[in-house]
């Protein structure tokens, strides 16, 4: 039949049209990218693009979008707690980069949004066996979960960071490891970090969605 559409009017988005229900879901981080709000360019989030991997819903996309770059000092400090439950909860808390997050397994809690239950949202982010992500820095110094101390994972799995290609000796040193302290040229943006109180974002500072 005759249909007069032009694809180039529109984002090919796949298998994020349904609603999940409320339920726990096994979830791999596919996707990771800063997306600009819609008529504002000083405000943008970070979209973590969660694909099922088994159950009904097997290859079903769940989009939860953090508001790290919020000009609102809170919504951007509520952002960066959930992204830090992201972290931990794949076993990666130090990340130089949004690649560093592909991969990674989870459980996450998903269900109706209470405002408009035809969309859902991720509720609870937990670790690939079900456990709360925690901080062993900030919860008593309790140690932190198996998945998040290792930094050479012997195989692929459930939270197992992917594997770093070696280090090419024309390009200067290689990857950080797993679990180290990212170098300082690949410490967060301005735009990504909370401000200090009264502080002015750097001139120079510019969004990532800006191409």
């Amino acid at each position: 039949m005759q249909l007069n559409f032009n694809a180039f009017d529109f984002d090919p988005t796949q298998g994020g049209s349904i609603c999940f229900p409320l339920g726990d879901y096994r979830l791999e981080i596919t996707k990771v990218e800063p997306m600009q709000v819609k008529d504002n360019p000083g405000a943008g989030y970070l979209a973590v693009h969660l694909t099922c991997v088994d159950g009904d819903l097997k290859g079903m996309v769940q989009i939860d979008r953090l508001n790290i770059y919020n000009p609102s000092e809170v919504a951007k400090r509520i952002a960066l707690q959930q992204l830090a439950a992201y972290a931990f909860a794949i076993g990666r808390p130090q990340l130089a980069t949004t690649e560093q997050m592909i991969g990674g397994r989870l459980i996450c809690t998903i269900g109706p949004q209470a405002d408009n239950p035809k969309y859902s949202e991720v509720k609870v982010v937990k670790c690939p066996d079900g456990s709360l992500p925690v901080n062993p820095n900030k919860s008593g110094n309790q140690p932190a979960p198996q998945h998040v101390q290792q930094t050479q994972p012997a195989q692929q799995g459930w939270g197992a960071p992917p594997a770093m290609p070696p280090a090419d000796p024309g390009q200067g040193a290689a990857p950080p490891a797993w679990g180290s302290q990212p170098a300082a040229s690949a410490a967060a943006p301005p735009w990504g970090s909370p401000s200090p109180a009264g502080a002015t974002p750097a001139a120079s500072a510019t969004p990532p969605w800006v191409k």
